[in-house]
């Protein structure tokens, strides 16, 4: 309820009601940081479109704010109770330990190479947003597990709030291709983009979330959590087929898709569990497949091995760039 009344307020550009929904969450959150880092990954797809209100007519970062907020939420949490009791497999902490010195190793290493930078503040931004909100994020996840009296309850919750979000921008997709709404007309096809700046964006992000979705839909025992999940990877890869993506829809989709068979390959014997489930992610890779043909004459996939022209050819001459940039 606090969640939704926070993403109300930021919709509406309500600062009053933004800020009211907001500090009851982190309220709550003191005593459970996993309810916030859960906020945090709900709120990523709509990052580019929205931004909390502020008094006086401003506004600030959506994630930015969020990731600031759940340190001090975490902090807090760590002074008011104590640590629960580590869950951690044998060497797991000194695991931790050592790849967060690498992560930050990694953000310092960064942060120098914008002072090389010919644009300044330009570089420093998207050292802020690629770089120091990552291991920000990263910080929080340590937190709230280390705070968690149920660490796999926690992680759920989190992941499904991921997933959640992503089934949320693809519906808002769909809404848009059915209304004909905030769609880009290219090479004879008309691509939704949700609330990102192009397709190629929103499917980015819908090929990990949809991945999830059907993995749950697949290997999850029959009951509630299956169905959910199942309708949530319906509307994430009717979306996903939508953007038209090329990269999504003959590469990240069917790596996805093998690497999915392959593990339940193994993962279901082991368990004792039918191989049924591969059938039903063939049958889903069959239905995508179906749902592409009608689109295949089309301009955008008629040039789709041509390198001489398009966005083949541009793609083409920015790996050969970035493959000189690496060995100068």
């Amino acid at each position: 309820a606090a969640a939704a009344v926070a993403a109300l307020g930021i919709a509406l550009a309500l600062w009053p009601l933004a800020a009211a929904g907001l500090a009851l969450l982190a309220y709550l959150s003191v005593s459970r940081p996993a309810l916030w880092s859960a906020a945090v990954v709900l709120a990523l797809p709509f990052y580019f479109s929205f931004d909390i209100p502020l008094p006086g007519g401003r506004a600030a970062g959506l994630i930015d704010v969020l990731l600031l907020a759940g340190i001090a939420v975490a902090a807090a949490n760590a002074l008011l109770f104590a640590p629960a009791e580590s869950t951690y497999p044998k060497g797991g902490a000194r695991n931790s330990r050592r790849l967060a010195w690498l992560l930050a190793a990694l953000i310092a290493w960064a942060l120098v190479a914008v002072f090389a930078a010919e644009h300044f503040t330009v570089a420093l931004r998207e050292w802020r947003t690629v770089f120091l909100s990552a291991g920000l994020f990263a910080v929080l996840l340590a937190a709230t597990f280390r705070a968690s009296a149920s660490p796999s309850r926690d992680l759920w919750l989190i992941m499904a709030s991921w997933v959640t979000g992503g089934a949320v921008a693809a519906a808002i997709g769909l809404a848009q291709y059915l209304a004909g709404a905030m769609l880009i007309s290219a090479e004879g096809v008309y691509r939704i983009r949700a609330f990102y700046g192009s397709p190629n964006n929103l499917a980015l992000y819908l090929e990990r979330t949809f991945l999830a979705a059907l993995a749950w839909a697949a290997f999850f025992p029959a009951g509630r959590a299956r169905l959910l999940s199942a309708l949530a990877a319906g509307l994430q890869g009717a979306a996903l087929l939508l953007t038209f993506s090329k990269g999504a829809l003959f590469l990240g989709v069917p790596a996805g898709l093998v690497t999915l068979w392959a593990g339940g390959l193994f993962i279901l014997p082991s368990q004792g569990r039918s191989r049924r489930p591969l059938l039903w992610l063939g049958g889903v890779a069959v239905l995508f497949a179906a749902a592409l043909l009608p689109f295949l004459p089309t301009e955008r996939f008629q040039r789709l091995l041509d390198f001489s022209q398009g966005t083949g050819y541009l793609r083409l001459q920015l790996w050969r760039s970035a493959w000189q940039m690496a060995l100068d």
